[in-house]
This record gives C-alpha cells, structure tokens and sequence, in this order.
C-alpha cells in the first residue's frame, strides 16, 4: 500500500526515457544500414559523387591486404572503368549505437571478373560512423578476407584466417623439432 499515491509516475518515467532511446537508435541504426547498402551500390557502379557524399573527409580505409587508404586515394581507385565488380551485398551486417557515433559490422559478399576470371570475395567489415551536424558519414573502414562457404580446409585453419603470423611460425617449427638428448645412466 506504500507504493500509492506519486511514486507511480517516478517509475515509469525511466521506463519511457529508455523506449524513446530505443526507438531513436533503431532509425539511426535503420540509417546506417541505408548508408551501408548505399556505399555498396555505389562502389558497384562507380559512383564517385555519391561515394563523395558518405564517405568522410579525413576518413581512414583500411584494406583487405592491410594497406591504408585516404579518401582522395580511394576514390581515384574506383572509376567506374576499373570496377568490375557485378555484385556487391552484404550477408549479415549489425550496427550499435553509442549517441553520435554507430559501429556497423558484417559480412560482405563480392562478385566480379580480375584480369578475366569471375571471383567471389566474402570479407568481414567494421564502419564507423560518425553524426556531424545532422549529417551520417563513414570516418573508419576496416576489412578482413573471410574464407569461402565451401572451405574445406581445417576449421582452427580457418579460424586464424589461413595462415600464422612469422613469429608463431618460427615457434611451432622449433617446438616441432626438439633435439634429444640421451644421457648415459
């Protein structure tokens, strides 16, 4: 009976401050989403004003082969007589919210034709977004090569990305092949 008489509207004031956020990040993580599909279409066609427009000015790309990349740099790099690509979608793609800034992260599948043969690239990405004056863009990409869905190497191979690094290399090959000593009793 204590619970009576203004304590009703304390309670559920937080209540509805926390719908409100809910509803405000899922339109911008619905944005996000749009501006992603966007980029995607974009790169696909050459789109270079459009590519202009969602990508940030001082915007770091950081590619697949781990080279980096400014605007100026990626832009120059996608006129529409280099790209080849035929598809560009992505397969799963999540973006979190944290006030003017959302992390979208996924998978991407890539179609197209190098040097005359069709490939098919799946990478995983991570695009940071950044809200400035009202207006969405992308400061941050980053991408990783994803094993084909047909892989059929081991699953800890593919795991690690395909390959070990020099240094844990050189520390399974000596573990590998460890002298033995014989000692005389």
């Amino acid at each position: 009976m204590g619970f009576g008489g203004s304590g009703g509207p304390l309670v559920c004031a937080p209540s509805l401050l926390v719908l409100a956020q809910n509803d405000t990040n899922s339109g911008v993580q619905s944005k996000i989403i749009a501006l992603e599909k966007a980029w995607n279409q974009a790169y696909k066609l050459g789109d270079t004003r459009a590519l202009k427009e969602i990508l940030d000015d001082q915007i770091v790309l950081i590619n697949d082969d781990g080279s980096i990349q400014t605007k100026a740099e990626f832009l120059a790099s996608v006129q529409p007589a280099k790209s080849q690509e035929q598809q560009v979608a992505p397969e799963s793609m999540s973006v979190r919210v944290f006030g003017n800034t959302a992390i979208a992260t996924g998978v991407f599948r890539a179609k197209g034709v190098e040097s005359g043969k069709p490939y098919v690239r799946r990478e995983r990405f991570v695009d940071t977004w950044v809200n400035k004056a009202g207006k969405w863009s992308c400061n941050c990409h980053e991408c990783n090569p994803r094993p084909p869905l047909n892989d059929d190497r081991p699953r800890s191979f593919r795991a690690a990305g395909g390959f070990l690094p020099a240094h844990r290399r050189i520390v399974r090959a000596r573990l590998a092949f460890r002298p033995v000593r014989f000692t005389s009793g």
